[in-house]
């Protein structure tokens, strides 16, 4: 007791106010009604009064489902038929009867879930109408069939659960459904279910809701459906209840005009509630209870529970207002039979409470208002519960999402409710649970991923390992073809034959050179910068020069070989003849592999319009259907049992791809297992009108007579001897090659490796060679580390290095400048070039003042002072000074002076001493090699732009100088 009357004591002043409240409301109505009498709205609203109701339709008789012969469609018509009349029981039975024979064909069973929800929502069944309409939009979606109906079906559930998030999303789909498939009627619905959604969410504000029900209200005009345009205006008056009454009652008599309020029972109910509020706002309390009773009798009548329990709360607030409390409690007592939700307890409670309050039953009162409490506190815990629920479920991938809905939903939690505590403590535990599952959950992960980054690091290093072997193994050999047969084509005793097979040998070891080059190029067609270069070409001749190149190797394997070609035979075209030549050879080298004796290879070109298209068809064995759409993937060999290897290394064909893509054309492979594949190619026509570009011949300067001092034959020292050389080679015929070379001009040691190398050095100490040349990759030691052995000894580091390799990789030759060699030559090289390079690091050695002759037998002794670790440095520095200002054409030895701290006969002594060059000479060494790099990178597209990079105004002047230096002239670098 002691505790009642705390609270009944808390309470009494809410009990005055309320009392004051109740005077006022009284005096007001009072006031309002006769100030709105004889107003033009009020005869508007009693025009509507006075019009008769008819009575509610009534429910047609509830037939059985027969037990066989069911017309699902038809029965379903029925059943929506009970729906809108009431029959709600009836409807349900023989959705139940109908089960069986929907699930026969899908689109019964769709129609069935739609109809099953629908009636399920209507008699208040929330949340089966629910789990009914998902099951409906999932077999929607699975069929890509109505998927829009599905999920306007399923907003409708959650609207009417009151879950306004999920209807608002699955209505904005249902209505870009509609919208796609044109679906008038869905639009409607759609956006009539959003204008509701915005008004719950927004409340008295119209101007956030009505734009989409405008909207399907001009929609259902335009389809001249009176239901829906009667249902648009009611809805419209409902928004704009509370906000302009006018409105209101200019859409209600908008709709009491509509034929038979669109033939929807629903419609007349909607029209009877709105009247009734109108009144209620005019403060007509009593009209407003006669149309509430109209509104009742028509809900029951239809089985709309929640419809009739809201009119009999507002008929009971209508007799508070007018201070009957005995009818305010029988109405209230009636809308609790109807009461359908746990949550609304409270609120009854409350309007019990009032109504007591309103007798004087003081204590009862305070009973009703502490029940309404515990309703009420209940409802918090329960919505608070579910909403952790969905908060611990998000969480695992939305931390920071659940962050913001947690602080969202916080602000409508009661201040003053002790549970708030709780809840937070309770929130902020499962919070950092999650943190915590997600932090290791996200370490894991990062561990994974880097031991995948370290897995694809060693798969890329493996994979440039790969391909440096495979250059150098290729690259070897083919220097000790290219060497020896461009010195026999110098020859002047070759007849026309031998000339004519020395010259196609020649021309296909160029060739084999391009297919290394084309597997170095992988890395390009990776990272996308594989470029095209156009030029003007008659096509004909160019196709048929390259297709002609296997005819004499078809006819050695007994294969006939058949060129057909038949557009314009003077068509010149916009093509770029390297991609498509390799294509061809790509194409036609598979189709003589595995083409058997006695076959036969067609290559066919034909052009449309606008495109020209080329194949390659042979009789082989064909390409088994499940490797066919793999043909032109990377490294990709057939997985088939029984299948033998076929070789090649898997980049040809996915080549062919890259660079018809850069062409903007396509390929494509067709075959028949046995009986052979035809390979097409499609490219853009690019039709030009004039002649083909010209290939001038290539004017081959004159080797100089003299290498820089000496006679034409040999270079000789100051004594009369000739320079030493130590050859460092691993491969023995390449080694020979290299030694016939050299033997006219230079004296020739041998060694196979970089250890062999370092033990004949230390096995001649007084002896040393001029000048070291050696291959980068060997056994026991390599040519790196060859070279970093000699430069960290002071008695070698003097000593030149050039190397011979076959690793055309930029990062190697950088590698190799860095650790001190001081030039390098990539395989395959030309005789000429490895003798003016050569010659060009012995002069510049022989140069330098301390430079000894021979001693007194025929050995020839480099005595050179040592080179030490500051004298290197101080040379790096230089280096960079230069390198900084290569492209200023007035760089000279003072400002070059200037610039190391030195006076100028110092600097032009020092520079002599260390390099045996003049700092003019210096100057141009530094030009000459900073141009190289930049070509050998392809850093620039002219010669001209090579030569203004490092400071030459004259083009030809820098190519001469640049051939004499290199053995090469720029423009080879650029070709």
């Amino acid at each position: 007791m002691g505790d009642t009357f705390s609270f009944w004591e808390a309470l009494r002043p809410l009990f005055w106010i309320r009392w004051v409240k109740m005077v006022l409301g009284v005096l007001l109505c009072c006031t309002a009604q006769s100030q709105s009498v004889g107003s033009a709205l009020q005869t508007r609203l009693e025009t509507l009064y006075g019009a008769p109701t008819p009575p509610p339709p009534v429910a047609p008789t509830c037939t059985p489902v027969p037990s066989t012969g069911v017309d699902v469609a038809f029965w379903l018509q029925k059943v929506g038929e009970q729906r809108k009349t009431g029959g709600l029981s009836c409807a349900l039975q023989m959705l139940q009867r109908l089960e069986p024979f929907a699930k026969g064909q899908e689109n019964d069973r769709e129609a069935w879930l739609a109809e099953l929800s629908h009636t399920l929502r209507t008699a208040e069944y929330l949340d089966s109408a629910i789990v009914v309409a998902q099951e409906l939009t999932a077999l929607a979606e699975r069929r890509k069939h109505a998927e829009g109906y599905a999920w306007f079906v399923e907003a409708q559930a959650h609207h009417a659960k009151r879950k306004f998030s999920e209807t608002y999303r699955l209505a904005e789909k249902s209505l870009d459904w509609a919208r796609t498939h044109n679906d008038k009627t869905l639009m409607i619905r759609a956006l009539t279910t959003i204008g509701d959604v915005s008004r719950d969410l927004y409340m008295t504000r119209p101007d956030k809701s009505v734009a989409p029900l405008m909207e399907a209200l001009n929609l259902a005009r335009t389809i001249r459906d009176t239901a829906l345009i009667a249902q648009e205006l009611l809805t419209l008056g409902l928004h704009y209840l509370e906000n302009d009454m006018d409105r209101t009652v200019s859409f209600l008599e908008q709709a009491a005009a509509t034929e038979h309020l669109g033939h929807d029972p629903r419609n007349r109910v909607l029209m009877l509630r709105l009247l009734s509020y109108c009144f209620q706002m005019t403060h007509d309390f009593n009209r407003s209870n006669k149309v509430f009773e109209r509104a009742v009798v028509w809900s029951k009548h239809l089985g709309l529970r929640s419809n009739v329990q809201n009119d009999y709360e507002q008929m009971s607030a209508n007799y508070m207002a007018l201070g009957n409390a005995d009818m305010a409690q029988v109405c209230l007592d009636s809308a609790y039979r109807y009461c359908n939700f746990q949550r609304e307890l409270g609120y009854f409670y409350k309007n019990f409470a009032e109504v007591a309050v309103m007798r004087g039953d003081m204590p009862n009162a305070v009973q009703w208002y502490e029940r309404a409490f515990q309703e009420q506190v209940k409802g918090y815990n329960a919505r608070n519960t579910e909403q952790l629920t969905e908060w611990e479920t998000r969480f695992r991938t939305r931390e920071i999402k659940m962050r913001a809905e947690q602080q969202q939903k916080q602000r409508y939690l009661w201040a003053g409710l002790a549970l708030l505590l709780a809840f937070l403590l309770a929130g902020t535990a499962i919070a950092f649970l999650q943190q915590r599952k997600i932090r290791r959950q996200l370490a894991a992960q990062k561990e994974v991923i880097e031991q995948q980054a370290v897995e694809l690091r060693r798969l890329d290093e493996a994979k440039s390992r790969f391909f440096a072997n495979i250059s150098h193994e290729l690259r070897t050999p083919l220097t000790l073809i290219t060497g020896p047969l461009a010195t026999l084509l110098k020859s002047a005793y070759l007849n026309t034959r031998d000339l004519a097979l020395a010259q196609t040998a020649q021309q296909h070891t160029q060739y084999l050179l391009r297919l290394i080059n084309e597997i170095l190029d992988l890395s390009k067609l990776e990272s996308g910068k594989m470029q095209l270069n156009e030029v003007a070409v008659s096509f004909q001749p160019f196709i048929r020069r390259v297709a002609s190149s296997f005819e004499s190797h078809a006819e050695r394997l007994g294969i006939r070989f058949v060129f057909e070609y038949t557009i314009n035979e003077r068509l010149l075209l916009m093509i770029d003849e390297d991609k498509i030549e390799k294509i061809i050879n790509n194409l036609l080298a598979n189709a003589l592999k595995f083409t058997p004796p006695n076959g036969s290879i067609t290559v066919k070109v034909e052009a449309t319009a606008s495109k020209v298209c080329l194949s390659v068809a042979d009789t082989g064995k064909g390409i088994y259907p499940e490797d066919l759409p793999h043909v032109f993937d990377r490294f990709y060999q057939s997985g088939q049992p029984g299948v033998p290897m076929g070789g090649g290394t898997g980049i040809g064909l996915a080549l062919c791809r890259e660079f018809a893509e850069v062409m903007a054309g396509r390929i494509w492979a067709e075959s028949t297992l046995g009986k052979g594949s035809c390979f097409y190619v499609e490219f853009p026509k690019k039709e030009v009108l004039g002649t083909e570009r010209g290939i001038a011949p290539t004017a081959t300067a004159d080797v100089p007579s003299v290498l820089y001092g000496g006679t034409p034959d040999r270079l000789t020292l100051p004594s009369g001897a000739f320079p030493t050389i130590l050859l460092v080679e691993d491969n023995d015929s390449l080694r020979q090659y290299v030694k016939v070379i050299l033997e006219r001009q230079y004296r020739v040691e041998e060694a196979q490796h970089g250890q062999q190398a370092l033990e004949h050095l230390l096995a001649h100490p007084k002896k040393l060679p001029h000048l070291i040349i050696s291959d980068v990759m060997m056994p026991v030691m390599d040519g790196f580390q060859l070279v970093e052995n000699l430069k960290a000894d002071d008695r070698y580091r003097h000593l030149p290095v050039v190397m011979l390799t076959a690793r055309a990789d930029l990062r190697d030759k950088i590698k190799a400048l860095r650790i001190g060699v001081d030039d390098y030559l990539l395989k395959p090289f030309e005789e000429e070039e490895l003798l003016v390079r050569v010659g060009n690091l012995l002069r510049n050695l022989q140069n330098r003042p301390d430079m000894s002759g021979a001693s007194t037998d025929d050995e020839v002794v480099a005595e050179v002072a040592p080179v030490d670790a500051d004298a290197l440095e101080w040379l790096a520095q230089l280096e960079k000074t230069v390198g900084k200002a290569v492209k200023d054409d007035t760089l000279g030895v003072d400002s070059l002076a200037e610039a190391m701290y030195m006076s100028r006969t110092k600097f032009f002594q020092e520079v002599k001493r260390l390099t045996g060059m003049t700092p003019n000479e210096y100057i141009l060494a530094v030009r000459f090699d900073k141009a190289r790099a930049i070509l050998e990178s392809k850093q620039a597209q002219s010669v001209k732009a090579v030569a203004a990079t490092v400071g030459f105004r004259d083009v030809e002047y820098f190519s001469k100088q640049f051939k004499s230096r290199f053995g090469r002239s720029p423009s080879e670098y650029l070709n």
